[in-house]
């Protein structure tokens, strides 16, 4: 269903788009429709870059996502395996406490 969607905003994009260019050319003439051409490209241009940006943000939150969970789960295995030695228990660990 999703493609059949896309393939319809699809079509629907370039009938938009050749229905401007149609305008353009009715209106103001082959320099019109050439601008128009120029307006599109450009708007083209700055979608494709927007959204190649957006997936770039995605993949880097994702990799960082995955080191922090990395770094936790070392630091869990890292203080389990300190805290199982029972001669370890009473070690000063530099903070002062009140008894």
């Amino acid at each position: 269903m999703s493609a059949l969607l896309d393939q319809l905003k699809l079509v629907a994009a370039l009938l938009a788009i050749a229905a401007l260019l149609y305008a353009a050319f009715r209106l103001f003439g082959l320099k019109g429709m050439l601008s128009a051409i120029a307006g599109l490209g450009l708007l083209l241009i700055y979608r494709k870059g927007r959204n190649d940006g957006s997936t770039h943000q995605i993949e880097k939150e994702r990799t960082d996502a995955d080191s922090a969970v990395r770094e936790s789960v070392q630091a869990r295995h890292d203080a389990a395996r300190r805290d199982a030695d029972p001669e370890r228990l009473r070690d000063d660990d530099g903070f002062k406490r009140r008894a």
